[in-house]
């Protein structure tokens, strides 16, 4: 696993486990919340991207699957996407309307590569609860995998209105913008984390990302001037499936 894709899961899973609500019953009995190991830093951003969730009121976790929300939890810490999907699978069976059990599906099917399962379960997800930082995230991963960069792009633009400072997120609009030929608004999307993030793990996530945005805008230059494009050729715009439709279009 890359270093770039270990801080991206290390980070959305901090987050993950930021919105595990078990409820007063489940802490005063000590269940137990995924996560709980994660350093410091994680759990500050992830308390940062929660906070900036739209939903109050969610209803507790149901206790009953909750063994199985840990078991999957770990199961994604550890990369074993397959087996999460599966583990995650039987919770949702369980508890069809259980947010957390849907939030982590969707996390590992998109992991898994399941990305038209992810789809339809974040719109499950989104009949539930209004989506925030989080599930806008994991839409545009979603999106990213099915071949839908343009909506990828929309809903990694909505998880940054909830959370600008959404490292992840802002990555994923960054390869999705380079995947869309779009460079000069990924190095300016990419150089705008570099000015406002403190943390030099992240910086140095975002400064490979720059890189990689300016090598492929010259190999876009250098293949323009061996071979170019037709004036009457236009750009078929790749949108892929869709499920549910952001309201930033931006």
């Amino acid at each position: 696993m890359s270093n770039r894709h270990s801080l991206n899961l290390k980070m959305t899973l901090a987050v993950l486990a930021a919105f595990l609500v078990t409820g007063s019953a489940s802490a005063q009995n000590g269940a137990p919340t995924p996560g709980a190991a994660n350093d410091k830093q994680q759990k500050e951003e992830a308390k940062t991207t929660a906070s900036s969730e739209q939903n109050p009121a969610l209803k507790p976790v149901n206790e009953k699957i909750l063994p199985l929300l840990n078991n999957g939890y770990e199961l994604l810490s550890k990369g074993q996407y397959d087996k999460a999907t599966q583990v995650l699978e039987k919770a949702v069976k369980a508890d069809g309307e259980s947010i957390s059990a849907r939030r982590y599906l969707a996390f590992a099917q998109v992991r898994n590569g399941d990305n038209l399962k992810a789809l339809s379960n974040l719109q499950a997800l989104s009949r539930l609860v209004t989506p925030g930082a989080l599930d806008w995230y994991v839409f545009g991963e979603a999106y990213m995998g099915a071949g839908g960069l343009q909506h990828a792009k929309s809903c990694f633009n909505q998880a940054l209105t909830f959370s600008p400072d959404y490292a992840a997120a802002r990555g994923g609009l960054v390869k999705s913008q380079i995947r869309l030929k779009e460079f000069d608004e990924a190095l300016s999307t990419v150089q705008d984390g570099i000015n406002k993030t403190r943390d030099p793990q992240i910086r140095k996530y975002f400064a490979a990302l720059y890189q990689n945005a300016a090598a492929q805008k010259e190999a876009a230059r250098r293949a323009l001037l061996t071979s170019p494009v037709p004036e009457s050729s236009t750009t078929q715009e790749e949108t892929g499936p869709v499920l549910i439709k952001p309201s930033n279009d931006s």
